[in-house]
């Protein structure tokens, strides 16, 4: 007795453990773009119903945002009214639990064995993390599917009428929830088909049993697919994955979500499923083929239906599972369903030492289940949605991070009070929905509700390449008639096949165009027309009651701000919490003739910020003191070409590399500078902005050396507009 209870410990322990931090980072400040989304899309079904007119958020979109979702966006957003972001937080918690508690059930009931349950579910994690943390509709999707799998599929004698029922009720409900609710019903008739064709199987009788359950499972599959028609959209909203990608672009453009995941290519960096996730659909695989194998030998050897090590009901499910998870990298979580079928190999009727007093066995899968959180650690989801949980300057406590969504530029935008229609990062668009609307309309947002043509527009705009019909940047923003450019991101290195890095000096220095904020992350430009004049009032006035200068020709300058204005300067993201101490120790150094890294600090904040010629200058006291310092050296190349002395930074550059010998390792580096200035003045004038923006001022490991003592953004309880 007490060797079995040590052994239910061994693997029942690390399913809890790893269960609780799983909830832990599911419940830290709202992590996900998307919940914004649909807090701001329920503010507007809630005044105006789920079939909206036009879409409030977005000034070209083809049309009205989909109700697909509707009742799951009001949802959202009336937990958040009357419970604000925190009690949003505890109910997205809550949500989780429900899923892991389900997870662990389904394969609790499949495998007959609780231990079998714990070791799916460690698994199952590794599989959803990624889902779970987003707080969203498709959560209800998870739920809806394993509920309605554990009241219709998983009772081997066939589901019962309450069941039924209960099913055609959830279908009801998910029909408005969720666009995926019609994978309830299209499973369910899979598996009823799957248990009709059994008897075509060579070898294999026809058992009344399984015609029986495949008929009640048809019934039921049918009964849910009418139910489904209760949405506002009837028979479209079935349609809405064949039709999307007419007016807008396809799904498979959001490669997190849409992506296949290709079990015979290595994981993609930065994208599910991550190394954890495909090692374990491999072992889905093989459990799939294994319980077929092991089925159809039983099959053929006339096992009753009750004596089955594997249910065909389950195994189909399986099949389906593998099948969705291949797809698209959204239905990963799918892959528990195959999970089941081997735990079912290895548990159900096992031999007595699986469940015997030696708990070997179970000491054995304690350490594969640790092996495997570890994995999920190191290679796996946890990863990918753990970022600002693992900051040290993180605050768990806070209802979310606005710096995570470029919040100082977004409050300013906000306590300024413009309006228009605004240029914004895609992964902004639902944040920014939110918090500006109506005042400001996006150009883009996670719902893909844009026109195919604009969002082409916003792609190239982006990364400054000529649009769908070869405009530039200044053709694509006039086009649509953009009053507001919204830049964010650092001078650092792009990752291969991603969008641009930063946005941020796209217009710097461009004309029509005047820049009204300007932070380490961030920049706002304004278009200079008649029809922005109220609009360069609103900052104008806003500027006057901070007490920081503002020039109505020439526009926000974050020099004059730091010196006038520190304290807000600091808030707002424009300087550094230690601008003033770095600025004196900077000049004693440069009064005693020594370099500091607070020199390095100063001048690469200065830099970022665009103040180029202050940069320069320290840049060359730094090298009038130290020859041979090739940080500053380059940080000095890197602001002339921004400022357009093209020649000027290439002699510097020719300079340095003859100072080199011909053995010294830094040779090579600095002849990758001549190459790079070289590009710039060879790159034909309508595309040299582009190049140069391309050249990282310093590489994504160093972005916390750029941005040490900068001050986050406040989160805000509610709008204040």
């Amino acid at each position: 007795m007490r060797s079995q209870a040590i052994g239910a410990l061994l693997i029942h322990g690390p399913a809890l453990a790893l269960v609780l931090i799983t909830l832990a980072l599911v419940g830290q400040p709202i992590y996900a773009n998307d919940t914004w989304i649909h807090l701001a899309l329920g503010e507007a079904f809630a005044s105006q119903g789920p079939l909206l007119a036009a879409d409030p958020h977005l000034f070209a979109a083809p049309g009205p945002p989909s109700p697909s979702s509707w009742l799951g966006s009001l949802a959202i957003f009336e937990i958040e009214s009357r419970f604000g972001f925190q009690g949003l937080r505890v109910f997205h918690a809550i949500v989780a639990a429900v899923i892991l508690l389900l997870g662990w059930s389904l394969v609790a009931k499949v495998t007959a064995s609780t231990r079998a349950a714990s070791a799916g579910l460690v698994l199952f994690i590794l599989l959803s993390t990624y889902r779970l943390v987003q707080l969203r509709p498709d959560l209800f999707s998870l739920a809806a599917t394993l509920s309605v799998l554990l009241l219709l599929v998983v009772p081997r004698e066939g589901p019962s009428s309450l069941g039924i029922a209960s099913a055609t009720l959830i279908t009801a409900l998910w029909a408005n929830v969720h666009a995926a609710f019609l994978l309830g019903p299209l499973l369910i008739l899979g598996v009823s088909a799957s248990l009709f064709a059994l008897p075509l199987l060579p070898g294999v009788a026809v058992d009344t049993r399984d015609r029986a359950r495949a008929r009640q499972l048809g019934l039921a599959g049918g009964l849910m697919l009418i139910a489904s028609l209760m949405n506002p959209q009837g028979w479209d909203a079935h349609l809405a994955y064949i039709v999307a990608g007419d007016d807008t672009l396809a799904l498979s453009a959001v490669s997190d979500e849409w992506g296949p995941s290709n079990l015979f290519g290595w994981p993609k960096a930065n994208l599910p499923p991550t190394w954890a996730a495909w090692i374990v659909c491999w072992i889905g695989v093989v459990a799939t083929l294994l319980g077929a194998r092991r089925l159809l030998c039983e099959l053929r050897r006339g096992v009753p239906e009750q004596d089955r090590t594997i249910d065909p009901a389950i195994l189909a499910l399986a099949v389906a599972g593998m099948t969705g998870a291949m797809l698209a990298s959204r239905f990963l979580w799918l892959v528990l369903l195959p999970l089941a079928v081997g735990g079912a190999l290895l548990f159900r009727r096992a031999p007595p030492r699986l469940e015997g007093p030696r708990p070997i066995v179970a000491v054995l899968i304690c350490l594969a289940l640790m092996a495997a959180s570890a994995l999920h650690f190191w290679a796996g989801d946890w990863v990918l949605v753990s970022r600002s949980f693992r900051s040290p300057a993180s605050d768990y406590a806070s209802p979310y991070y606005p710096g995570r969504f470029s919040g100082h530029a977004v409050w300013f935008l906000m306590d300024s009070g413009v309006e228009g229609r605004i240029y914004n990062p895609y992964p902004l668009g639902g944040f920014m929905s939110f918090w500006l609307s109506p005042e400001l309309t996006m150009s883009s947002s996670g719902t893909m509700n844009v026109a195919h043509e604009a969002m082409e527009a916003n792609l190239a705009i982006a990364n400054q390449v000529p649009g769908p019909n070869g405009e530039g940047l200044h053709a694509l923003l006039d086009r649509q008639g953009i009053d507001l450019f919204f830049g964010t991101g650092l001078p650092i290195e792009a990752i291969p096949d991603r969008r641009s890095p930063s946005t941020v000096r796209h217009l710097e220095g461009a004309a029509g165009w005047i820049p009204v904020f300007r932070s380490l992350r961030s920049a706002i430009y304004l278009r200079d027309n008649d029809r922005n004049r109220k609009n360069l009032e609103r900052i104008a006035m806003y500027y006057k009651k901070e007490g920081v200068p503002f020039d109505l020709e020439r526009g926000f300058r974050p020099a004059q701000a730091i010196s006038a204005a520190p304290i807000w300067a600091i808030s707002s993201g424009v300087a550094s919490g230690d601008v003033a101490l770095l600025t004196r120790e900077v000049s004693e150094a440069l009064r005693n003739g020594r370099v500091i890294p607070a020199m390095h600090r100063l001048s690469t904040m200065f830099a970022t910020l665009g103040m180029y010629e202050r940069a320069l200058a320290i840049d060359r006291r730094i090298l009038a003191i130290e020859p041979h310092n090739l940080l500053a050296a380059y940080r000095q190349v890197w602001c002339l070409l921004r400022i357009g002395r093209y020649n000027e930074a290439l002699e510097l550059a020719e300079a340095r590399r003859q100072s080199l010998g011909r053995t010294d390792p830094n040779r090579n580096l600095v002849q990758n500078w001549v190459r790079t200035i070289e590009a710039v003045i060879d790159a034909p004038a309508g595309d040299r902005d582009r190049v140069i923006n391309s050249v990282p001022l310093y590489a994504s490991r160093n972005v916390g050396f750029a941005l040490r003592g900068m001050i986050n953004p406040r989160s805000r309880p509610i709008r204040t507009q």
